[in-house]
């Protein structure tokens, strides 16, 4: 098929819109200077587009984009230029969904946290407790625990320690254990044990709940995963090896088949909306004094 001016043009002006977009998405260098005006609501959602976007990622982006653009160039087939960088980020999503690792954390939170209420049951004290349930610690939340215990060796304030530790996990049931622990560190030993118990059993009952909704999930997934490979056979197949491939490669037909990739990847997205768990809020929120490393109000 021969580039026509239109078709060079188009290509041109949507590779320079992807080009700003991918250098939108790369981080601005620090400034010595603070803003003296808070940023808007672009720059926010902009701000937490590029956090959600690794480095990995924005070099697939590029790359595509940049391959899309040969394609419009050499080809004609403008298209090119927005499916491409939309197939890198969509795509791997579907076909290659993450693994239930906070499933794993869970669990080890709670075989860790019935861990913590047999010591406790031994009279011994919040800090040794600690550093003796390092021993025993489930894999999964291993990193997690050292790091606390080694907070609380470097004389840091108990308090203090469990709030980072809450941090490092990053769920809610690592903040109830830590709150526990935190409004537990001067109650009775024995008392405290009965509450870690409990907490535990709390713990393996929503382990248990979040299998069962990935279970539930795992369907939606392999749906839209098989749609998107027969869709994908069937669409080079009509491209390639039928007629109508000469009237998509107008530009009429370049505009439809835009918006055709445009609802189909409007409903792999939806798909994979409904097929990834939505995390449980945070809600432990550290006090004012506890704030800075030193535990000490500034």
């Amino acid at each position: 098929m021969s580039l026509s001016p239109l078709g060079l043009i188009l290509g041109l002006l949507m590779g320079a819109g992807l080009l700003t977009i991918v250098v939108s998405f790369t981080p601005a260098p620090a400034t010595s200077t603070a803003a003296t005006r808070p940023p808007g609501l672009l720059s926010r959602r902009l701000q937490d587009a590029r956090g959600r976007i690794t480095r990995r990622q924005r070099i697939a982006l590029a790359v595509a984009a940049a391959a899309g653009l040969v394609i419009a160039i050499t080809t004609g087939w403008v298209v090119a230029i927005p499916a491409l960088p939309a197939a890198v980020w969509i795509l791997p999503k579907v076909l290659f969904p993450p693994k239930a690792a906070d499933v794993e954390v869970l669990q080890a939170l709670g075989e860790w946290t019935r861990r913590l209420a047999s010591l406790f049951q031994s009279g011994q004290y919040l800090t040794d407790v600690l550093a003796a349930s390092q021993r025993s610690c489930p894999p999964a939340i291993a990193p997690q625990v050292d790091a606390l215990v080694s907070r609380l060796q470097a004389r840091q304030p108990a308090p203090l320690a469990l709030y980072a530790f809450a941090d490092d996990i990053g769920d809610e049931t690592g903040d109830m254990i830590a709150a526990t622990l935190i409004r537990g560190s001067t109650a009775d030993e024995a008392a405290l044990a009965t509450i870690l118990n409990d907490l535990a059993a709390m713990v393996a009952t929503e382990v248990r709940i979040r299998r069962q909704i990935i279970t539930a999930q795992a369907g939606p997934r392999n749906e839209a995963r098989s749609i998107t490979l027969v869709m994908a056979a069937v669409m080079v197949y009509v491209l390639v090896g039928t007629p109508y491939g000469t009237w998509y490669g107008t530009p009429i037909g370049q505009v439809a088949l835009l918006i055709q990739l445009a609802a189909f990847g409007a409903c792999l997205s939806w798909l994979h909306s409904i097929a990834t768990p939505t995390p449980s809020p945070r809600f432990l929120v550290r006090p004012e004094r506890y704030r800075d490393p030193t535990g000490v109000r500034s």
